[in-house]
């Protein structure tokens, strides 16, 4: 029986409106593309310049030691006292038994205290530790 008035009856829509998922997804891109550089908490290393060629990756946990001009220790954000590298390293060691530690140190520190940081890391008993540099001609004193 039709309806008073003859039109027909509206039919479903089996369509999904998508528009308001695009608008939330290019909100969410833009907030974690202006939140992702301020993520990369690093410090604040001016690193000497060498030319050598990047070591190929391994599968051995690294850890990064820092130091900073003002000759501050940072592992991994956390800053720690000289005196208790050594504690923190042969904890680290127990932890992950293949573990290598690459130390990044201002250009401005004494040699005689990044060797003595490299010492203390050696003598918990981590065999490989290594020196991260900046890649560049590294060349400039010969």
């Amino acid at each position: 029986m039709p309806k008073a008035g003859g039109g027909k009856t509206p039919a479903a829509v089996a369509e999904i409106n998508v528009t308001p998922m695009v608008d939330v997804m290019l909100v969410l891109l833009i907030v974690f593309m202006v939140a992702s550089p301020m993520m990369q908490t690093g410090v604040a290393v001016d690193l000497p310049k060498a030319s050598a060629n990047p070591l190929p990756p391994t599968e051995n946990v690294t850890v990064t030691v820092s130091i900073d001009a003002a000759q501050r220790i940072i592992i991994e954000g956390n800053t720690i006292a000289p005196k208790d590298l050594n504690k923190v390293m042969k904890q680290r060691l127990e932890a992950q038994p293949k573990m290598e530690v690459n130390v990044e140190a201002d250009s401005k520190i004494e040699y005689g205290f990044v060797a003595q940081v490299m010492a203390v890391i050696r003598g918990v008993g981590i065999s490989k530790v290594g020196l991260v540099t900046q890649p560049g001609a590294g060349n400039e004193f010969l």
